[in-house]
């Protein structure tokens, strides 16, 4: 049983129809212990025995209940006689201008009779519209309220409490409404007041007046909430309008007087403060309730010190001499004053009543009146300061004018002075200008006429070295594939090791070209490294054994063996760092290095270095300066000793430039050298490296028979491709001319066109464009394959452009040409696989295609000895292989009698023995005997065709004529008559035909004397 301190017993308070409102505090009766439903029957007792404690005579001072700090729970009753005939009566819990503070947690209310029985219970927790709890006391009867409080922890709590009638309690709200209306309206004026002298004014610290004053509305707002639920923040409400109020007090301190901007000590003391301002309630929320002392000393000591602090802020400004300063000190001194009452009303030690609690709202009044007679000041003194400045400023104006203006006219004369003198230098450097642009102008030229001149002989270098070397190299496959002896292969082998040689050096005229321009395109395919390092090695041996030099490969153990990049490039720059080292090597050894810097973590690539090291002559200082410089070398005396054009080096520092890296050397004189350079590199799989190291099988997807038409001219050539292809199961047709080829396309269905682009009248291009027109759609979609030696960009953008599919440069190589059959016939297969359209002349404007078309057109995958076409500044001229129709009236040449005065080189070879040697050992000599006549036959045809297109100074037809034979003679060896054909050929593209008729006197010798030798070694 709950122990009660022994008090006199409080009379009840009596309810009669006359009775509007009366304070419960001087009838309550407090209990220690929590009451429940349970045990209300104890309150009942404790009346009966007078043993409850007068609450009125212990814990409170007027009308005012305190609650405390700890936000318990407190327990009071009081005794009710309604003598009224009214049932409905209603607890009032007051508002913040009748001395409540502080917001509550949850009520509790009981109401029992005297026998014990519980009449009405009610338990309010975060919902209440109004402070007005309702209850229902019965008639002519006496009972008992029990009623139950606690408010937040940390948060001095007062209520006066009132039992009042319905009609007192409209009454109370309509006035109580007024009152708040009357205060808000004051307030919202203040805020508008400030944000309208913002816009006059434009002064920074008026809109934190205005946020000032709606903090105060809201917290005016808050009077009719007996409860604000937020959970975990509830307390922090009423703390948190404090602090936010004294923030914008500081603010308005801050932006007020400019002279604290420039004050850093109060700067720091500014940040501190506001740090505190959120710190202190924030650590606040986060203590016990136990420490309700504690807490309430977080959540409010930081407020008041701050506006404590606020007016001796201000005052620091009085020896500016400010006249506004002393009435906004004021107007914050009179708030502390009414806060200081307020806070020592609520915290007991005053006593708690309305006047005393809301002394903070009084002080508003005389703090309101105070900033606008401030502000009036400070208006007056910012209109004072402006117009006296802006009378200083037009002073100062007027005086700088007159100087300014004795100023100009004396610097107007010298200005003329100076104009004159100017005007005479100008005409001379004009006249200078003129004359230098012209000169630039004409070394532009000069420059654009070479640069087209190197294009146009790498033009002519690639097609001159390509088209003989198709027949070489062709012959040279057959050769291998004809069951030939170990001797007879290794002559084959030296013939294919020197094609490739000589196609190698082309490579590297075209690559520098690419180099120079910019245009070099690298793959990044997977491949072995480590394969790659050790091939580059053993290709390199043979060379360093011939001078007693040891190569020796250094390879990571840590470097990863499948990677990601273009293995052709790669091995290019080794093979070219690695034969200059042995180049520059007398003794000693080469070290060709690659190890693994840092390894790529997931996706991210390694970092790869690789090197070539050699114990050589070295090189010096300057000599590193240009030795990366085109057809440059460190020393001449080097460059005459051991050879070389220093093209090498320039190809391989543009290829690693190109690959994202940069080539360096670390050299000394007589020390050796050491060129590398490291690389970014992606890991690939050994399926990756299997896929991009490996071309495609021959026929891998199509297997299924196909008819072919070959078109060229040159019967030679001719047999040469069908060579290639008839151990295929392909069907072949040839044809001579366009003409012929298209005759053939209306009359049978071809899977596939090989087409030479030279061609006696129609040339190929021309041929595929009008093939490209049919409107049959499947002669017009068929796949058509350029062959050709002109390999530049300009040459294949036209070839792309007329609606070829593929382009092989020649000399022909079996496995490319292979290739690329597949792949035009593998894209047209995908095409009709999805109902794709294929690009033909019905689809675009004929006669070019347009870019991203062309873009489409399927390439084969580049190989080491594949040429690259590369761009040409300026097109050059073709003329057509028959532009003019050849007399074919003269009889064809036998064999003729050398005149007496015709020089002939005897000691030139009329052919290559090793080519006739190994068809020999591959085909009956009857059908050699016949090939070779057939060769003699064609060639004195040609022969009179030069000559009667020589008479009629023909040059086109001359030149045509002259690269034909030179072809047909090459492939089969005949290197004299080549020789002399490819002489002709080049003087007639110069449009001169000086020189061709001593050579053309020489022919009729060198086709006797290539004959004879030939039918001398068919005997043999």
């Amino acid at each position: 049983m709950a122990a009660y301190a022994q008090e006199s017993r409080p009379a009840a308070l009596i309810l009669t129809n006359n009775f509007q409102e009366q304070f419960i505090s001087p009838y309550l009766k407090k209990h220690n212990n929590k009451i429940s439903e349970s045990n209300v029957s104890l309150v009942l007792r404790t009346h009966q025995l007078e043993a409850a404690s007068h609450f009125n005579n212990n814990s409170t001072r007027g009308s005012i209940i305190p609650l405390g700090y700890k936000g318990e729970e407190l327990w009071v009753s009081f005794e009710v006689n309604n003598k009224s005939n009214q049932d409905h009566w209603h607890i009032d819990f007051g508002h913040y201008f009748s001395g409540r503070f502080g917001l509550l947690k949850n009520i509790d209310i009981f109401v029992t009779n005297f026998d014990g029985d519980v009449l009405y219970k009610e338990t309010i927790s975060n919902k209440q519209e109004s402070n007005f709890i309702p209850l229902v006391l019965p008639f002519n009867k006496r009972s008992i309220i029990v009623l139950g409080v606690s408010g937040q922890a940390g948060i001095p709590t007062t209520i006066p409490l009132k039992l009042v009638s319905t009609e007192a309690k409209a009454r109370i709200i309509e006035s109580r409404k007024d009152l708040q209306t009357y205060i808000l309206f004051g307030l919202i004026g203040m805020v508008f007041f400030f944000l309208s002298m913002c816009i006059s004014q434009s002064s920074p610290a008026y809109p934190f007046f205005a946020a000032y004053y709606m903090i105060l509305c809201s917290s005016v707002l808050l009077e009719t909430q007996l409860f604000f639920f937020i959970p975990f923040l509830s307390g922090l409400v009423i703390p948190a309008i404090l602090s936010i109020l004294a923030m914008s007090g500081l603010i308005i301190v801050k932006t007020l007087w400019d002279e604290i901007e420039e004050n850093d000590i109060l700067n720091i003391i500014f940040k501190g403060l506001f740090i505190i301002l959120i710190a202190f309630p924030v650590a606040a929320l986060l203590l016990p309730s136990s420490l309700g002392l504690t807490k309430a000393i977080f959540y409010f000591s930081a407020s008041l010190l701050v506006l404590a602090l606020t007016p001796i802020l201000s005052l620091l400004q009085t020896q500016y001499n400010r006249q506004d300063t002393i009435p906004f000190v004021l107007g914050w001194f009179a708030l502390v004053c009414g806060l200081s009452i307020s806070v020592t009303a609520i915290s007991g030690l005053m006593p708690p009543l309305s006047t005393t609690l809301n002394a903070f709202w009084y002080a508003l009044i005389p703090q309101a009146l105070f900033f606008v007679y401030a502000l009036r000041i400070k208006t007056r003194s910012d209109e004072t300061t402006v117009s006296h400045a802006k009378t200083l400023e037009i002073v100062e104006n007027e005086s700088v004018n007159k100087f300014r203006q004795s100023k100009e006219l004396a610097e107007q004369e010298r200005l003329m002075k100076v104009i004159e003198q100017e005007r005479k230098v100008l005409g001379e450097l004009r006249k200078s200008e003129a004359k230098r642009a012209e000169e630039m102008s004409v070394e532009k030229e000069r420059a654009d006429d070479a640069n087209r001149a190197k294009s146009a002989f790498l033009a002519v270098v690639s097609h001159e070295i390509r088209t003989p070397m198709s027949g070489i190299m062709g012959m040279v496959k057959m050769l291998t594939d004809s069951g030939l002896d170990k001797k007879q292969k290794e002559y084959a082998q030296t013939i294919q090791e020197s094609s490739d040689a000589m196609l190698s050096l082309l490579n590297d005229i075209l690559d520098f070209e690419k180099v120079e321009q910019g245009k070099m395109d690298i793959e990044n395919i997977g491949f072995d490294l480590h394969r790659l390092m050790r091939g580059v090695a053993t290709l390199m041996n043979g060379h360093a054994a011939q001078k007693s030099i040891k190569l020796i490969t250094n390879i990571d153990e840590k470097l990863p063996k499948y990677v990601k990049g273009d293995p052709t490039r790669l091995r290019q720059i080794l093979l070219n760092l690695t034969g200059n080292a042995i180049k520059f090597t007398e003794e000693g050894s080469v070290t060709i290095t690659a190890k693994l810097i840092k390894a790529g973590k997931g996706k991210a690539p390694h970092e790869i270095y690789l090197g070539v090291t050699d114990s050589g002559v070295g090189i010096s200082k300057e000599g590193q300066q240009k030795i990366f410089d085109a057809f440059s070398q460190a020393d001449k005396s080097v460059s005459r000793k051991f050879g070389g054009t220093g093209l090498g080096l320039a190809i391989s520092k543009g290829l690693v430039e190109a690959m994202g890296s940069n080539i360096n050397i670390n050299s000394n004189e007589g020390e050796g050298s050491t060129f590398f350079f490291t690389l970014k590199m992606e890991n690939a799989s050994s399926e990756e490296e299997s896929a991009s190291s490996s071309g495609p099988e021959i026929y891998e997807h199509h297997k299924k028979p196909m008819r072919i038409l070959i078109v060229d001219d040159n019967d030679i050539n001719l047999k040469v491709i069908t060579g290639f292809l008839e151990k295929t199961p392909h069907k072949l047709d040839t044809a001579k001319t366009a003409e012929d080829c298209i005759t053939k396309l209306d009359i049978n269905n071809y899977d596939l066109i090989l087409m030479d682009i030279e061609l006696p009248g129609i040339n190929g291009d021309e041929a595929t464009r009008r093939i490209r027109k049919s409107s049959n759609d499947k002669i017009a979609n068929v796949p058509v394959i350029a062959l050709t030696g002109n390999v530049l960009k300009s040459d294949t953008d036209r070839y792309r452009d007329a609606g070829m599919n593929e382009i092989l440069a020649k000399p022909i190589k079996p496995e490319l040409l292979n290739e690329a059959i597949d792949s035009a016939i593998t894209k047209k297969k995908k095409e009709k696989e999805s109902d794709q359209i294929p690009v033909t002349p019905k689809n675009v404007t004929p006669p070019t295609l347009d870019k991203n078309t062309a873009q489409n057109i399927s390439k084969p995958e580049p190989k080491s000895e594949t040429v690259t076409p590369t761009p040409t500044p300026q097109k050059t001229t073709s003329v057509p292989r028959a532009s003019r129709r050849v007399k074919t009236s003269a009889a064809p040449l036998k064999q003729v009698e050398p005149k007496k005065d015709t020089v002939i080189d005897n000691n030139a070879p009329a052919f290559d023995n090793d080519i006739l040697d190994a068809l020999k050992g591959h085909i009956e000599v009857e059908q050699i005997t016949e090939m070779l006549e057939e060769v003699f036959t064609k060639s004195e045809e040609i022969t009179a065709s030069m000559k009667t297109a020589l008479e009629e100074k023909n040059t086109a037809e001359t030149s045509a004529r002259a690269h034909e034979l030179k072809g047909m003679t090459g492939n089969f060896g005949l290197i004299h008559i080549s020789d002399l054909a490819s002489k002709i050929e080049a003087i007639s593209k110069g449009e001169s035909l000086d020189g061709v008729n001593e050579l053309m006197d020489q022919m009729p010798a060198a086709l006797a004397k290539a004959r004879a030798a030939t039918d001398e070694w068919l005997k043999s």
